[in-house]
């Protein structure tokens, strides 16, 4: 078995939309068999034709003239892809990294669209779609009883597990979701394995 990698990501945005609003900051982390091997925090210019929400701005401390100012995405994603190959082998398919994030989907979403946008769609040379998540695993211990919180917002569930946290700012944001992260992984392998007979309905 090769070595174990997450590409933790973290995005703030112009918008909820991955279609129509842009990314404003994307930060993340490298971590190869658990340990960090690259971390960068970008602050990026939404692509053109990139619809921008000033409110949602504003929840991170933003204002359009602020961001139009930001380095372009073009720039950024030349930069990242860098990082990225100096960790992952773009042509080795058993060489992919899962995608770590809280609630992943909506930073996946997300940065998939951007890379798109960018014209670029190789996104699956550096991930392997999987995710590495702690938010579906709060729902079920949710479910179960095993948690009972007013919400599972990442504020709310880093504060819950003494996991301090910035809140809108995305490095801080990546930091808390891996920490979480681990926690859920650390939990889940002390279960006892669930087999295909087991888990039959």
């Amino acid at each position: 078995m090769g070595d174990k990698k997450i590409l933790w990501v973290d995005v703030e945005t112009s918008g909820l939309d991955p279609s129509e609003n842009g990314i404003v900051q994307l930060a993340g982390m490298i971590d190869v068999n658990g340990v960090t091997a690259a971390e960068f925090n970008f602050e990026v210019a939404p692509i053109e034709g990139d619809v921008i929400n000033e409110e949602s701005l504003a929840v991170s401390g933003r204002t359009l003239d602020k961001v139009i100012a930001y380095p372009p995405a073009a720039s950024v994603h030349h930069e990242l892809v860098s990082i990225l190959e100096k960790h992952i082998k773009k042509f080795d398919r058993n060489d992919k990294a899962y995608f770590g994030a809280f609630n992943a989907k909506f930073d996946l979403d997300f940065v998939s669209a951007w890379f798109k946008k960018l014209n670029d769609k190789y996104l699956g040379s550096w991930i392997n779609w999987r995710c590495v998540d702690a938010y579906p695993y709060l729902q079920m211990q949710e479910y179960l009883g095993l948690v009972d919180l007013p919400n599972l917002k990442l504020v709310t569930v880093a504060e819950h597990f003494g996991i301090e946290l910035q809140a809108h700012d995305a490095l801080s944001d990546v930091r808390a979701a891996r920490a979480l992260g681990y926690q859920a992984l650390t939990m889940i392998s002390s279960d006892r394995r669930i087999t295909p007979t087991e888990g039959a309905i």
